[in-house]
C-alpha cells in the first residue's frame, strides 16, 4: 500500500510505472494514476500545470488521476476539504475550483458540513459600523467565496452538503457564498449554504459595494438549473439572479437567460430570499422563500423580488418569468413582488401565508401584462398596480380579524395609451373565517379600485365575510365611466353576522358614474342597498337603465338619483319614462305602471296631505331637482310589508325619451327613515281601489304639471301634434 504523498515525494524510491495504484494520503481511498504528456485542454504538460491533486509530477514524468481522465470528476475532499464543521475548508474548495477546466466536468461534495472562513479579518476593522481599509476598496478581507466564471457544461453534486459561513466572519462581499458568472449549460444539485446572519450582523445602512453578498449568485449565465438547494441566513440575498454584464464598462449585451430554481429554499435572509434582476425566461418551480428579515433585516425584505434594477443599453426588465408551486410565508416584506420592469410573468399554484403579493406601478409601462392564477393566499394582501394584469382563479382565505385589501390600482394610463392589455380580475374566491367568538370592534376588508380604470374588468368574483365596518368596496379617481364590474357577489354568512355584526358605518361606493358596465352584482348583506346597474350600449342607442331595488324594509325610503346632468343637451328635451313592477304603496299595486317625468326645469312644490295620502301616491313620491341631480323616491307600503313579505323587490326601468342620448349615472341610496325631500305630485296612471280622492289643490297642481309636460313632449318630438 503506497500513499500518494509518498509516491510523488521528492526523491521517491518507487518506480515510475505507466499506471500505479495508490492510496490517497488524505481521504485514505484507492486512487489510480497513469502517465500523461498533455493537460486536460490538450496542451503539453508543464510543471506549472501540475496542481498536486489531479495532475502530479514525479521526477521528469507527469501523472493524471485516471478517474478524472475517464469521468472528468473531481471530489472536494481530494483537495483537502475535511467537512468536519470545524476546519476552515474555504482554501481547499477554492483550490478545487482553481483546478477546474473551462468546460465539461463534474464536482462532488460529500454529505458533510464545510466551514467557510475562520472569523479573522485583520487588519480590517469597523469604524462607525462600516468595514473599511485604506483605499475603501470593495475587495477587502481575504477572499473566501467560491467563484465559477465563464465555465460551461458541468454538474455539481452537493449530496446534501452544507457550506456554513463562520459565525464570526465579517459581513462583506469577500465572504459571500457561491457565484456563477457567465456560465452556461450547468446544473447544481442538493447543495446548501448557511450565511450565519444572526451572528455576523450585516449593516444594511452601509452602502459600500463590499456589503453586497449572497448565498448563490448567478449572473449573465444561460441554460442552468439549481435543484434541491438551500440558501439560509444569508447576509444579503439567498439567491441573486442578475445580468451584471449589461452594466460593465463598456457594457456587454449578455443577459441572464433560461435559468431554473427547482425546489430550492431560502429562509431568514437579511434582504431578500431571491432577487431576479434583468433576466429572461427565468423559472422558479417549487420550493419556499420564508422569514426574510424576520430576526432582523433591510428593505425590501421580500420572499422573491423580480425587477430590472437599473436600465440597460440593451432593453429593460425581467421578461417571461415563471413562478410556480412556491411557498411564501412570513417574509416581512412582500411574499412575491413583481417590481419595475417585470413583464409577461406567470405566477401559478403558489401558496402565500401571511404574505402579500404585489405588482408595482411603472411609469414606462414595462411592469405590465403579468398573469396570476390558481394560487392560494392566506391572510395576504394583493396589489395590482402595473396594468394589464390577469388575476383569476385565485383563492384568498382570511382569518377572522385580518385587515384585508385587494387593490386594483393602475397608476398610469398604459391601457389608454396602448401599452398594455386589459386588466382582468375574475373567478376569484375571497372568504373570511367567521370565527367562533365575537370579534371585538369588528373587522375591515375592502376591494379598492382606483386611478386609471379604463380597460379594467372585475367579474364573477365572490367576496364572503369581507368586512363588518368601514368600506368594503371603494372606488377612487375620476368618475369617467370606464370600470366594468359585473356578476360579483358580496355576502356575509350567518355565523359572521353573529360574531361581527354589521356596523352602521359599513358602506360601499355605489356611484354609477364610475361604471361602463355594472350588472348582476349581488350585495347580500343585510341593510346594505343593491348596486347600481349599468348596461353598455352602442352610440345612438336608446338609453335604458334597468335594475332591481331589493327588499325595501318596512318604513324605509330609498332614492334613485340621476346624477351630474351636465352633458351637452338641451334641458327641455330630457324626459324619462319610469316603468315599475312589484309591490309598493298600495296592497293592490301589483300591475305594471308607467309614467313620464321631466327631469329638467322642475319647480318643486310642497305636499301638505296626510301620511296615508302620501303612502298612496303611485309609482313614486315624486321627482325633484337640486344641484343638477334629479331624484325619485320609493317606499314599501306598510300593507305590503305585512301581507306580502316575499314580494318586496321592485323592478325599475328608466328609459330616456326625446333627443337626449348621452349617458348619465343613476345612483341608488342607502335606506333611510324619514323622507324630507320636496315633492312633485305626478299624474297617476290609475287610481287604486283604496286610494282617496285628491284635494282641489292637488288636482290643480297635477293639471298644471300635466299640461306643461304635454307641451314639452310635443316640443321635444316625443309626441306629435
Amino acid at each position: 500500500m503506497i500513499y500518494t504523498e509518498d509516491f510523488f515525494a521528492l526523491g521517491s524510491p518507487f518506480p515510475n510505472d505507466n499506471v500505479v495504484q495508490l492510496v490517497d494520503s488524505y481521504t485514505k481511498e484507492n486512487v489510480n494514476f497513469q502517465k500523461t504528456t498533455t493537460w486536460h485542454d490538450g496542451s503539453p504538460m508543464a510543471s506549472n500545470l501540475a496542481d498536486g491533486i489531479i495532475y502530479r509530477k514525479k521526477g521528469a514524468d507527469f501523472y493524471v488521476d485516471i478517474d478524472w481522465l475517464c469521468n472528468r470528476t473531481v471530489y472536494v475532499k481530494r483537495f483537502g476539504a475535511l467537512g468536519d464543521g470545524v476546519t476552515n475548508d474555504a482554501p481547499a474548495i477554492r483550490r478545487m475550483i482553481d483546478f477546474l477546466p473551462e468546460k465539461d466536468f463534474i464536482v462532488v461534495f460529500e454529505n458533510a458540513k464545510y466551514l467557510q472562513g475562520d472569523g479573522t479579518y485583520l487588519p480590517y476593522d469597523i469604524e462607525d459600523g462600516i468595514y473599511h481599509n485604506v483605499d475603501n476598496d470593495t475587495e477587502i478581507g481575504t477572499p473566501i467565496f467560491y467563484s465559477f466564471k465563464n465555465k460551461s457544461d458541468f454538474t455539481i453534486y452537493g449530496n446534501g452538503a452544507l457550506i456554513m459561513a463562520h459565525p464570526d466572519n465579517a459581513p462583506i462581499a469577500n465572504t459571500r457564498g457561491f457565484e456563477f458568472l457567465g456560465c452556461q449549460n450547468f446544473k447544481v444539485i442538493n447543495l446548501n449554504y448557511d450565511g450565519s446572519k444572526d451572528t455576523r450582523k450585516p449593516n444594511g445602512g452601509d452602502p459600500s459595494g463590499y456589503n453586497n453578498q449572497s448565498g448563490f449568485k448567478i449572473s449573465s449565465s444561460k441554460k442552468y438549473e439549481f435543484v434541491d438547494c438551500r440558501s439560509d441566513n444569508t447576509c444579503m440575498d439567498g439567491f441573486t439572479i442578475t445580468s451584471d454584464e449589461l452594466f460593465n464598462n463598456p457594457p456587454v449585451n449578455d443577459w441572464n437567460e433560461d435559468g431554473i430554481l427547482r425546489n430550492c429554499h431560502s429562509d431568514n435572509s437579511y434582504r431578500q430570499g431571491c432577487s431576479v434582476v434583468n433576466s429572461k425566461r427565468f423559472k422558479i418551480v417549487g420550493g419556499s422563500y420564508t422569514n426574510t428579515g424576520k430576526t432582523y433585516g433591510t428593505s425590501p425584505k421580500d420572499g422573491i423580488d423580480i425587477e430590472e434594477g437599473t436600465m440597460s443599453n440593451f432593453g429593460r426588465g425581467s421578461s417571461d418569468t415563471v413562478v410556480e408551486g412556491v411557498l411564501f410565508e412570513n417574509n416581512l416584506g412582500d411574499g412575491l413582488a413583481l417590481h419595475y420592469g417585470t413583464h409577461d410573468a406567470t405566477v401559478t399554484k403558489c401558496v402565500f401565508k401571511n404574505n402579500s403579493f404585489t405588482v408595482a406601478p411603472d411609469p414606462l409601462a414595462l411592469t405590465c401584462n403579468n398573469t396570476i392564477y390558481n394560487n392560494n393566499l392566506y391572510d395576504s394582501i394583493v396589489r395590482l398596480s402595473g396594468g394589464g394584469d390577469h388575476f383569476f382563479g385565485n383563492k384568498i382565505y382570511l382569518s377572522s380579524t385580518f385587515d384585508f385589501n385587494l387593490l386594483i390600482d393602475c397608476e398610469y394610463a398604459h391601457y389608454k395609451n396602448n401599452k398594455c392589455r386589459e386588466t382582468l380580475v375574475y373567478d376569484n374566491y375571497i372568504s373570511r373565517d367567521a370565527g367562533t367568538t365575537p370579534i371585538a370592534n369588528g373587522v375591515k376588508g375592502s376591494v379598492i379600485i382606483g386611478n386609471h380604470k379604463d380597460g379594467v374588468k372585475v367579474y364573477n368574483n365572490t367576496f364572503q365575510n369581507l368586512a363588518s365596518k368601514d368600506n368594503f368596496f371603494f372606488i377612487f379617481g375620476d368618475q369617467d365611466r370606464q370600470l366594468e364590474f359585473y356578476d360579483n357577489t358580496f355576502r356575509n354568512t350567518d355565523e359572521f353576522v353573529i360574531n361581527a355584526p354589521v356596523d352602521p358605518s359599513l358602506i360601499y361606493t355605489n356611484i354609477e358614474a364610475f361604471f361602463k358596465k355594472a350588472y348582476n352584482n349581488k350585495i347580500e348583506i343585510e341593510g346594505i342597498p343593491p348596486m347600481v346597474s349599468v348596461a353598455e350600449r352602442a352610440k345612438g342607442d336608446k338609453l335604458v337603465k334597468s335594475f332591481t331595488v331589493e327588499r325595501i324594509p318596512s318604513g324605509k325610503y330609498i332614492d334613485v338619483t340621476f346624477d351630474a346632468l351636465t352633458s351637452n343637451f338641451d334641458a327641455r328635451d330630457l324626459f324619462v319614462q319610469v316603468t315599475t313592477r312589484g309591490y309598493w304603496y298600495d296592497a293592490d299595486s301589483t300591475n305594471l305602471k308607467k309614467e313620464i317625468m321631466s327631469v329638467s326645469d322642475v319647480k318643486p312644490i310642497s305636499y301638505t296631505g296626510t301620511l296615508d295620502d302620501f303612502k298612496k301616491l303611485p309609482v313614486s313620491t315624486g321627482i325633484y331637482t337640486k344641484n343638477n341631480k334629479s331624484t325619485i323616491t320609493f317606499k314599501q307600503s306598510e300593507a305590503d310589508a305585512v301581507n306580502n313579505p316575499n314580494y318586496w323587490n321592485l323592478d325599475i326601468v328608466i328609459e330616456v325619451l326625446g333627443k337626449y342620448t348621452d349617458d348619465f349615472p343613476v345612483n341608488i341610496s342607502a335606506y333611510y327613515d324619514t323622507n324630507t325631500q320636496p315633492l312633485i305630485i305626478n299624474l297617476p296612471i290609475a287610481k287604486s281601489e283604496n286610494q282617496s280622492d285628491s284635494t282641489a289643490i292637488d288636482v290643480t297642481s297635477l293639471r298644471n304639471d300635466f299640461n306643461s309636460l304635454l307641451l314639452k313632449l310635443k316640443d321635444s318630438g316625443v309626441m306629435k301634434q
